[in-house]
């Protein structure tokens, strides 16, 4: 049964203000190469690779990386931590950086930069807005999330969705969930399907959601559930090829896979390849343009890999140096840096905005 839930801005339940998120520079360092010793290079074979550059950070890192093959041919220094970037085409990127939604030009000129806290993902409309997730908590021991749209020109919240009670009734609902005594539903990813819905990933409940724009229904769940998805990330939309994906955790069988389902009826598993690790927190998977698989290992240890389509060859294998970041860790007792995501994008920015040394490499 569908479930009506009315767009009302939450923020009253939260405080008086908007969460807010701190002073952030108005300009960052870009470069031609990685100056840190980040990353280790394992395996390469950029014959077999899907074509175009793998944007890569280290979770709540500071430092975004784009290779070629295994060269880093462009970087960019933040001055704050690093939750996730996306690509932005010929206007530079977009993220979370210091839990704060910020547009950066290819110069490194900030270019929107917003006033509100988000966590976990963002992701920009045709509309020109930003769609983010934003915490708050209900009482003195549960958890809440907003899905919330922020006006790119005026920075206000122009739309928002209360998910515990999309999902289960009511904004304190959320009690005890993912099998970890976690009062909080977890939200941890968003995308979009071609005509504006919603497609949430839910972690603490097993499930992918598909959410009607504006109305904020629930048109369809797949997971739900721990029998079918482990505290899943990175749930996208292949319309294209009629599915929604997720990197599957498999927290409950202890081995991360890759999960898709039909994005029509029956909305079954179509597809559940498990890759031989086992990533407890964190992770993502890209369908590469030429059949490939693009995906993160989050530890034991950090890693970019692409895969062949039929998974029998890798053909790139990246490592974070554990000692490189002191940032998050998946647990007390590791000590890894981690890796969140990465994504293949098609092109590096314009070419007068490369520094010489790229340029350099890039006319061999």
């Amino acid at each position: 049964m569908k479930i009506l839930v009315i767009c009302i801005l939450m923020l009253s339940q939260m405080a008086s203000e908007p969460i807010l998120a701190k002073p952030i520079s108005d300009k960052f360092h870009i470069a031609a190469t990685s100056s840190k010793g980040i990353y280790n290079i394992q395996k390469v074979k950029p014959a077999s690779m899907s074509p175009g550059y793998t944007m890569a950070w280290v979770h709540h890192g500071s430092e975004i990386s784009w290779f070629k093959g295994a060269r880093v041919v462009f970087s960019m220094n933040v001055p704050g931590s690093i939750s996730v970037v996306r690509d932005n085409g010929e206007d530079g990127i977009y993220g979370i950086f210091d839990h704060r939604p910020i547009a950066i030009a290819w110069n490194g000129e900030v270019v929107f930069k917003s006033k509100h806290s988000c966590h976990h993902d963002i992701i920009k409309t045709e509309r020109g807005t930003y769609l983010c997730m934003q915490q708050y908590m209900v009482n003195d021991t549960s958890k809440n999330d907003l899905i919330i749209e922020i006006d790119a020109i005026t920075d206000e919240i122009i739309w928002s969705l209360d998910v515990n009670t999309l999902m289960c009734g009511t904004p304190d609902c959320a009690q005890n969930l993912g099998g970890r005594g976690e009062n909080w539903m977890h939200t941890n990813s968003l995308d979009l399907f071609s005509n504006g819905d919603l497609l949430v990933s839910t972690r603490n409940y097993n499930a992918l959601v598909r959410v009607s724009y504006p109305m904020g229904i629930i048109e369809n769940t797949w997971g739900l559930g721990k029998n079918v998805l482990g505290l899943q990330h990175h749930g996208t939309v292949l319309e294209d090829k009629g599915v929604v994906m997720a990197f599957d955790n498999g927290f409950w069988q202890e081995e991360s896979g890759i999960i898709q389902f039909d994005i029509n009826p029956p909305y079954g598993v179509v597809f559940d390849k498990r890759l031989g690790f086992f990533s407890k927190a964190l992770g993502s998977v890209e369908k590469l343009a030429n059949g490939n698989w693009l995906v993160t290992q989050t530890k034991d240890p950090a890693r970019i890999i692409e895969y062949s389509e039929d998974f029998s060859e890798i053909y790139l294998d990246i490592r974070v140096v554990e000692t490189a970041y002191a940032g998050y860790r998946v647990a007390k007792n590791q000590s890894q840096a981690a890796i969140y995501r990465v994504h293949r994008v098609e092109s590096l920015p314009p070419w007068d905005n490369l520094p010489k040394e790229t340029k350099a490499f890039l006319r061999k």
